[in-house]
C-alpha cells in the first residue's frame, strides 16, 4: 500500500470527536509550547508502549500535510534510507538536528519501520515462487503437510491421487492449488500443522464434518490470500515492529518477523474454524459468505490498533 493509501486510511478511520481533540492539541502544544506533534511524542516515548509509540508515529506521518513524501518512502516496500529520511523529516517538521535524544527516538522508528518492510520483501517472495513438483525441498514440505495431520496414514496412491481431499486440497495434485499464493501457502500450513499439530489435526477433524464441511487445506490457503491483503494495507505492522533489533539493525532477526506473520496466520486460521462452527452452516456453500464475515471482523480490529490519534 502507498503512502496515499495509508493516509486516506488513517482519515477514514478518524472520529469527528478524533478530529476536534487533536486538532485542539496540536494548537496547544504547536502555538502555544513550540513543539510538533512528533516532538511531544518522542519526548514522552519513556512512558509509552511501544505500540502506542508506533500507532502515533504512523498517525504523525499519515495526517501530515508537511510529510507526505516522507510518509510515501516509510510505506513503499522498499529499502528505507533511515539516515536521509530522518534528517528530511526533521528539516520538515522543523526538529532540532542537534538534539540528539531526539533524533535517535527518530531513527529508532525509522529502524523498525525499515525492518518490517524487509520482513515484507521476504514474505511477498516466498508468495512469489511458484510451486514446483520437480522442488525437491517443495515436495518434501508437502509430505511433511500429510504427515503433520495424518500421521498414522501413508497415502495407498503416490504422488498424483485423490486422497490429497481427506486434508482440503481441491484435486489430485496440490500443486494446483498452491498457484495463487505460491510457496507462501504452503509454508505457512506447515507452520501452523508443525508448530500446532494437536490444534491442527482437529480442525481437520472438524473440517471433515459430514455436512458442514470445509477444505483444509483450501481454507488455509484463502488466510494466507487474506494475510497478504493485509499486508499489502499495512495493518500487520503494529504485530511486527518489536521484533526489530535497532540496538543493531544489520543483525539478521527476519524469522522473528516472519513468525510474527505466521502466527497471525494461526490466530485467523483458528478464528475461522471457530466462527464456521458458531455458524452451524448447513453447507460448503456458506463458506465465502462466513469468510467474508471474519475478514472485516478481523481488518476492523487490525484498523483500530493500526492508528492513534492523540
Amino acid at each position: 500500500m502507498t503512502g496515499r493509501q495509508v493516509r486516506s486510511n488513517a482519515a477514514k478511520q478518524m472520529t469527528f470527536i478524533d478530529r476536534f481533540w487533536r486538532y485542539l492539541h496540536e494548537q496547544f502544544w504547536r502555538w502555544i509550547l513550540g513543539e510538533s506533534e512528533l516532538q511531544r511524542l518522542a519526548r514522552k516515548c519513556d512512558v509509552l508502549d511501544l505500540s502506542v509509540q508506533m500507532a502515533r508515529f504512523r498517525s504523525c506521518l499519515a495526517l501530515s500535510e508537511h510529510l507526505t513524501a516522507q510518509c510515501d518512502q516509510i510505506f513503499d516496500l522498499k529499502t528505507l534510507k533511515v539516515d536521509q529520511v530522518s534528517e528530511e523529516i526533521a528539516v520538515a517538521d522543523g526538529i532540532d538536528k542537534n538534539n540528539i535524544r531526539l533524533m535517535q527516538t527518530l531513527r529508532g522508528w525509522l529502524h523498525r519501520c525499515d525492518y518490517v518492510n524487509s520482513v515484507y520483501q521476504k514474505l511477498l517472495a516466498l508468495r512469489d515462487e511458484p510451486y514446483a513438483s520437480h522442488n525437491k525441498v517443495h515436495e518434501r514440505m508437502l509430505e511433511e503437510l500429510w504427515t503433520n495431520l495424518k500421521p498414522q496414514t501413508r497415502r495407498a496412491h503416490g504422488r498424483i491421487t485423490k486422497e490429497w481431499s481427506e486434508i482440503g486440497f481441491q484435486g489430485m495434485d496440490p500443486m494446483t492449488d498452491f498457484r495463487g499464493m505460491g510457496v507462501l501457502s504452503l509454508v505457512q500450513l506447515l507452520y501452523f500443522t508443525s508448530k500446532y499439530p494437536v490444534e491442527a489435526q482437529a480442525l481437520l477433524t472438524e473440517s471433515n464434518h459430514p455436512t458442514h464441511w470445509y477444505p483444509f487445506s483450501v481454507t488455509g490457503i484463502n488466510v494466507t490470500a487474506f494475510v497478504i491483503e493485509l499486508v499489502q494495507e499495512r495493518l500487520v505492522d503494529i504485530k511486527i515492529y518489536q521484533y526489530a533489533d535497532i540496538s543493531d539493525p544489520s543483525r539478521d532477526v527476519m524469522d522473528n518477523g516472519l513468525d510474527a506473520i505466521h502466527e497471525f496466520y494461526c490466530d485467523v486460521f483458528t478464528s475461522f474454524n471457530k466462527l464456521w462452527k458458531e455458524s452451524n452452516p448447513e453447507d460448503a456453500m456458506a463458506f465465502p459468505s462466513i469468510f467474508q464475515a471474519l475478514k472485516g471482523d478481523i481488518r476492523k480490529s487490525l484498523q483500530k490498533r493500526a492508528f492513534l490519534y492523540y
